[in-house]
């Protein structure tokens, strides 16, 4: 099982250089070899995916060095990492957030990718676009999303399955994240067979007979 040597963590940007600072501490905990914190902020909605506009600062922590991505190279930082520094890395992408996210997750060739979860929508989905469910199909490796800052250990964890290599790849990241929890495995598929036998007026008792063995 493959371990998790570098950590991107995605945040929305509110107090320069105290997150990245707290990850210098956590690294070693970890026993990362990196730990990168991607700052993000949408500047602009536009019209349509490629109207968007995102602002970002990509800062990584190595043992206990700062860097700064910028302009496709790297920049040495201070240990104090003062606001005025950091304001100095920013760069703008003509795309969304989540985008810019799957981007430097592949750039670093990040192991896990911790984001914030959306929190509950003012609107419908069909009139917004999911910032989550486009990291996640955005992203080659795997992706958890935080909705609330956990106050124990883990103990038991919900896998859904469909038994194919990412659902697996899930389920063995899940085993890394939390080694001591209990695992629900749950297998759940659309049937549009059930839709079509519904609207020839059959009963759905027959929709078994159209299924192979699984």
């Amino acid at each position: 099982m493959r371990r998790i040597d570098r950590i991107l963590l995605a945040i929305n940007q509110h107090h320069p250089g105290r997150v990245e600072q707290r990850a210098a501490l956590l690294a070693p905990q970890l026993d990362l070899k990196a730990f990168d914190v991607l700052a993000v902020k949408r500047t602009g909605v536009g019209v349509g995916v490629r109207g968007a506009t995102t602002a970002y600062s990509h800062v990584q922590v190595d043992e206990t060095a700062f860097s700064a991505f910028v302009d496709g190279g790297r920049r040495a930082l201070g240990p104090g990492l003062y606001p005025d520094e950091l304001e100095n890395v920013w760069q703008v992408h003509r795309g969304p957030p989540a985008e810019v996210i799957a981007g430097a997750a592949e750039r670093v060739q990040a192991d896990l990718t911790l984001a914030a979860g959306n929190a509950r929508p003012r609107l419908p989905s069909w009139v917004r676009s999911s910032r989550n469910a486009d990291l996640v199909r955005l992203c080659r490796t795997p992706v958890l999303l935080v909705y609330g800052e956990p106050r124990e250990v883990y103990r038991t964890v919900v896998v859904a399955m469909d038994f194919s290599r990412a659902s697996l790849a899930a389920a063995r990241m899940a085993a890394l994240v939390a080694p001591s929890a209990g695992f629900v495995f749950v297998h759940a598929c659309a049937l549009p067979e059930a839709v079509l036998v519904r609207g020839l007026g059959l009963p759905l008792a027959v929709v078994p007979a159209y299924r192979g063995p699984a």
